[in-house]
């Protein structure tokens, strides 16, 4: 992370706005950390379910109420579960051939162009309220795990 970013994400941080005013500022900082192609921020309950969404790049309307429809609560809450009760916060992984077969992957992940993915819940051990996730196209490298310090 450079010092102009550093800098920027703190103050940003220290701002003490709201999520709707905040994340559309944060969200392009948190991808200059993390190197990708998109990013996005979503507050879950505590079965992890969706309670809000704040990604730089939508679906179409109609591919969004399909999306609500058929994977909401399946498909995304399983793996955010999953992703909860690992020992680190950061996870990373990219779409495996299985998932490109899927409905999910055909509707959702590829009209976005998503094929890698840079996942951190946000919270405490108690109460994890939400995940920021920077995303990667076909053409993107795949995210890595840091091996170098700062």
């Amino acid at each position: 992370m450079t010092p102009a970013t550093r800098t920027t994400l703190r103050q940003l941080c220290s701002l003490g706005l709201p999520g709707p005013l905040l994340l559309p500022s944060l969200l392009p900082v948190l991808r200059a950390w993390v190197p990708a192609d998109h990013g996005a921020f979503f507050y879950c309950d505590e079965r992890g379910s969706i309670t809000n969404f704040y990604p730089e790049r939508m679906l179409p309307h109609e591919a969004m109420a399909r999306y609500h429809d058929r994977h909401n609560d399946t498909q995304f809450r399983a793996q955010y579960q999953q992703r909860l009760a690992a020992e680190k916060p950061t996870s990373r992984r990219s779409v495996t051939a299985a998932e490109r077969a899927s409905a999910y992957y055909q509707e959702v992940l590829a009209p976005l162009g998503v094929e890698h993915f840079c996942m951190r819940w946000c919270g405490t051990r108690v109460w994890r309220w939400g995940s920021s996730v920077c995303t990667g196209g076909p053409s993107s490298r795949r995210f890595r795990t840091r091996t170098k310090p700062r």
